[in-house]
């Protein structure tokens, strides 16, 4: 089959200048994108571990989003689909990189100009990537042999987003008791974060974290929750006083009380002419007649009105449409109609259209604090230059752990020295005494100057005793405390203070500020380091700096020392200690020779 890859640049500052991308309506499996994704012009490097979509918005108004393919230079290539090449006219298109932990960054939008076929009277086959936002399909077959007469049991088959490599998502198993009778008779093949749950009249499937950062990435307003803090009942609530927190359901905080017409709300502004589903899980210690309301007492704002139900013991999802007859306040509640009987509701949600079946989703506004933090910021490479100084911004963005508009790579130039940002909240609840503050790891981008580990050739005392850290990192002191006065955070260490046949015998916890790297934060695994293994201890490698920092796993050619050798703080021998060699080997030397410091440190609020 014949593709075409076009290369193009985007940016998630700026907007794309240029002449639109040219596609041809009703291609299928042929036309592809190679994008390279900017910050304000400067390329950023998506880490292998990322996940990229493409979001795409056609002339007639339905978006989806597919996943397109991290390439090994930090490039995304993305698919132009049958779907979104099935209509004719301008498609508005934009990339999102989203992190392990539902974190998101989204490119400005670009157009693709898909010029009308001559021929479109045949089919166009069916996408080999799944929309991301499928309808998730139920499948329920009848359970024989149920034990204690369990007559009919569910079990569900939810399809899931396939990436355009074709990559399966991980498969995850999940039943209650209900359901145990009917175990094998289908798989339930779903991102492993999802909740799947039995509902009494079917199978409910609660979507996972990463389907909603998918579904904001789409810009698909359709099934995207628009009332907040619905997971734990968490901001603005009304009547809470009247129920009280019970234990979770499924993960999602569930509110009961037992007095008539005390039901927990949130106000939302619904607009006229628009059609809404509102959903809620609930359930009761009996037979409980119960009214769902979509308006506050006495306005009449929505038709219908309400929605009647009987709750019962078994959890149940229950939901009803309806159309707003004017703009107005709603009051989005269950309502019990006796009092006396225990009733509990969790999970609620309200979202545009009229929809057939709903799973629980939590707010873009819940989700969105999430791509903002260290696991995201870890995950890309930017390399921009961020000033002549630490702004009052930045420092207050490290503190609060947000690290706005700071990446992995990027770097300030202090006295005529590169500060590179290695990683974020690296040593974050480590030491005998916790470091609990949220931090940057810095390191400079060259070894400073040169100096020894010992002025003899051993390593007794280990990296603790060595002259190196008691006298020879002065020098680094001064240079990094006047280039970030009062930011150095200090920290408990775990370092080597005890050197016994060449290896670690001993150690002990420290005050630490600005000290060597070590062969894992290196390399992330051990080279020349010794490990206390004789045969009688247990292996030890009295250490805390157990990952490799990130700006080396994503850049390892920032760890030759740009044509120098530099210290780390490891034992290698009696008389060797370990080097990040300048041609990119891991090395050790002894300990007299003059090599250069190269140390990190961490920067605070």
């Amino acid at each position: 089959m014949t593709e075409t890859v076009k290369s193009i640049n985007i940016d998630v500052q700026k907007k794309r200048a240029g002449e639109a991308v040219v596609a041809k309506q009703c291609d299928a499996k042929s036309r592809f994108l190679r994008v390279t994704v900017c910050s304000g012009g400067t390329k950023i490097t998506v880490a292998q571990d990322a996940t990229a979509v493409i979001n795409a918005s056609r002339p007639d108004g339905a978006s989806k989003s597919f996943f397109c393919t991290v390439n090994g230079d930090g490039t995304v290539t993305a698919p132009l689909t049958s779907w979104m090449l099935e209509c004719a006219g301008v498609l508005k298109c934009s990339v999102s990189v989203l992190g392990g932990d539902g974190e998101r960054l989204t490119s400005t939008t670009f157009f693709v100009d898909v010029e009308p076929a001559e021929v479109t009277d045949g089919d166009i086959e069916n996408d080999e990537n799944v929309d991301v936002l499928a309808e998730l399909v139920v499948e329920c077959r009848e359970a024989t042999g149920a034990a204690n007469g369990a007559a009919s049991a569910a079990n569900a088959a939810a399809g899931t987003a396939m990436s355009a490599a074709g990559a399966a998502n991980e498969a995850a198993t999940s039943a209650n008791s209900a359901a145990e009778a009917a175990r094998g008779v289908a798989d339930l093949k779903l991102d492993k974060s999802a909740v799947v749950q039995e509902t009494g009249g079917g199978v409910d499937v609660v979507m996972s974290q990463k389907a909603v950062t998918e579904a904001i990435a789409a810009g698909d307003t359709q099934g995207v929750n628009l009332l907040t803090g619905t997971k734990d009942f968490s901001g603005d609530w009304l009547q809470t006083g009247n129920l009280r927190k019970n234990s979770a359901y499924n993960t999602l905080t569930v509110y009961s009380g037992i007095d008539a017409w005390s039901g927990i709300y949130q106000k939302f502004d619904v607009t006229q002419g628009e059609t809404y589903t509102f959903s809620f899980f609930a359930r009761a210690d009996g037979a409980l007649h119960c009214t769902a309301f979509a308006e506050p007492a006495g306005g009449a704002i929505s038709s219908p009105r309400t929605m009647q139900f009987t709750a019962t013991t078994e959890w149940k999802r229950y939901s009803f449409s309806f159309e707003a007859v004017k703009d107005a306040e709603s009051h989005l509640r269950i309502e019990s109609e006796t009092s006396g009987t225990p009733f509990y509701v969790c999970g609620y949600k309200l979202e545009l259209g009229k929809v057939k079946t709903t799973v629980w989703t939590p707010a873009p506004e819940d989700v969105v604090t999430s791509w903002r933090g260290a696991g995201f910021h870890n995950s890309i490479f930017r390399g921009k230059y961020l000033g002549d100084a630490v702004t009052e911004a930045q420092y207050a963005a490290i503190s609060a752990g947000t690290f706005d508009d700071m990446y992995v790579g990027d770097y300030w130039t202090i006295n005529g020295v590169n500060w590179l940002i290695a990683g974020f909240d690296y040593l974050c609840k480590t030491g005998d005494t916790e470091t609990a503050e949220h931090h940057a790891v810095i390191i400079p981008e060259t070894g400073l100057y040169n100096a020894k580990m010992n002025d003899l050739n051993t390593t007794a005392g280990g990296y603790a005793l060595s002259q190196m850290r008691t006298q020879n990192l002065d020098e680094a002191k001064e240079t990094v405390n006047a280039a970030f006065p009062g930011h150095i955070l200090t920290y408990r260490g775990l370092l080597t203070n005890a050197v016994t046949d060449g290896h670690p015998s001993g150690d002990a916890w420290f005050d630490c500020e600005i000290e060597l790297m070590s062969e894992v934060m290196c390399y992330g695994t051990q080279f020349y380091s010794a490990v206390a293994n004789n045969g009688v201890t247990a292996p030890d490698a009295h250490t805390i700096f157990r990952t490799q920092l990130p700006i080396f796993r994503m850049r390892p050619d920032m760890l030759t020392g740009r044509g120098t050798n530099f210290w780390l703080q490891d034992v290698c021998s009696p008389t060797y200690f370990c080097i990040a060699g300048m041609t990119g080997d891991a090395v050790a030397y002894l300990a007299s020779m003059s090599l250069r410091v190269r140390p990190f440190f961490l920067i605070g609020g």
